[in-house]
C-alpha cells in the first residue's frame, strides 16, 4: 500500500507540478517509513518551486532536529522566520533548540517571546518561555508562564517537571514534590522522567 501511495503521489506531481499536497504527502510517507533524508530532499524539491513556503522550512527543521543535525535545524527554522516573521511554531522550536542543544538562553528567549506574542495562549510556547526563565533563575516570572501552561495542558508531564524545577528554585519544596509526583505518575512517557525521579529523591 505504501508503494502504491508513493506511485500515486509521484504521478500527481507529474500531472500538476505546482500542487503542494503531493510533495508533502510523499515526504510524510518517507518519514513514516524511516527515510528522513529522502523526506528532506522532497521538501527541498518543493522549495525550488515554492521558495516562500515557510512550512516547508519548518518541516525540514523538525526532521533535522530529530536527526540530531542541530545546526541544520537552526538554519531551517531561521529561514522559515525570514519568510514569516510571526511563524510561532518555528520561533518556538528554534527557542527550544537554542535552550536545550545550544545553551544560548538570551537568543532563545528572544524567539520564545516572539512565539508568545504571536500565540499567547499556546501551552507549549508558555512552557518554552517558562523553562528558559527557569534556567535563567527568574523563577517568579517562570512560574506564571508554567502555571498558565499547565492549566491549558494539565496532563503534560514535561510542563509539570519544569514547574517543579521552578518551584524548587523558589524553595517551595512541597509544591515541587507534588508536581514531580504528578509528572511521574502520568501515563505519558516523557524525556525528563529520570530527571524527575532524581529530583524527587533529592527533595524527599
Amino acid at each position: 500500500r505504501v508503494d502504491q501511495a508513493e506511485i500515486a503521489f509521484k504521478d500527481a506531481m507529474e500531472l500538476n507540478p505546482d500542487l503542494i499536497g503531493p510533495y508533502v504527502s510523499l515526504a510524510k510517507i518517507y518519514i513514516s517509513t524511516g527515510r528522513a533524508e529522502k523526506a528532506i530532499s522532497q521538501y527541498r524539491i518543493l522549495l525550488e518551486k515554492k521558495p516562500d513556503l515557510a512550512s516547508a522550512y519548518m518541516a525540514i527543521g523538525t526532521i533535522e532536529e530529530q536527526l540530531g543535525h542541530y545546526d541544520e535545524a537552526e538554519k531551517a527554522y531561521m529561514q522559515a522566520l525570514e519568510i514569516k516573521l510571526d511563524f510561532a511554531p518555528a520561533a518556538n522550536n528554534l527557542a527550544w533548540l537554542l535552550t536545550e542543544k545550544k545553551c544560548d538562553l538570551d537568543k532563545a528567549f528572544i524567539y520564545a517571546q516572539k512565539a508568545k506574542a504571536a500565540t499567547p495562549e499556546q501551552p507549549a510556547i508558555l512552557d518554552t518561555v517558562g523553562w528558559i526563565l527557569t534556567k535563567r533563575g527568574s523563577y517568579e516570572l517562570a512560574l506564571s508562564n508554567l502555571e498558565e501552561a499547565i492549566l491549558r495542558w494539565p496532563n503534560q508531564p514535561t510542563i509539570r517537571y519544569h514547574l517543579a524545577v521552578a518551584l524548587k528554585g523558589m524553595k517551595r519544596f512541597d509544591a515541587a514534590k507534588e508536581e514531580l509526583r504528578k509528572a511521574i505518575n502520568t501515563k505519558e512517557e516523557f524525556p525528563e522522567i529520570e530527571d524527575a525521579r532524581r529530583l524527587l529523591e533529592e527533595l524527599s
